[in-house]
């Protein structure tokens, strides 16, 4: 009876044992994640501020951009709201849209385009010097 009961504490000392130390890796595992968390997070906040400033530098260089178009065109500073919130990057395209002759431009190609497709559905070519506007 006294030696199953020495085992018994033998095997009891061994399971503390055991629960001790998978405490202590669990704990170790636990401190890893955190600390990886961590770094995550540095990293996040990092590339979100790199982001930003990208993102500033390239709304600044566009602004710079179209102010000096706007400079070309009329000889002064103008008022570029409209132009930044359209939504195109492409500041050719933006100074297109703010230059009237391009918007002339672009009116007469749909007029254009217009009128050839009114002169299919009509029978006439276009090419024959019919107005087919009216």
């Amino acid at each position: 009876m006294a030696t199953m009961r020495a085992r018994e504490a033998r095997l009891l000392e061994r399971c503390r044992e055991e629960m001790a130390a998978m405490r202590a890796k669990h704990a170790a595992e636990v401190a890893a994640m955190r600390a990886r968390e961590t770094r995550l997070r540095v990293k996040l906040r990092e590339a979100a501020a790199t982001r930003a400033a990208v993102e500033r530098t390239r709304v600044a260089s566009e602004t710079r951009a179209l102010r000096a178009a706007a400079r070309e065109e009329s000889g002064k500073e103008t008022n570029l709201r409209l132009e930044l919130a359209l939504p195109t990057t492409d500041v050719a395209k933006a100074r297109a849209t703010r230059s009237s002759d391009g918007l002339l431009d672009d009116i007469d190609e749909r007029l254009k385009s217009l009128q050839t497709f009114l002169a299919r559905a009509k029978g006439a070519r276009p090419d024959d010097g019919v107005d087919v506007a009216r």
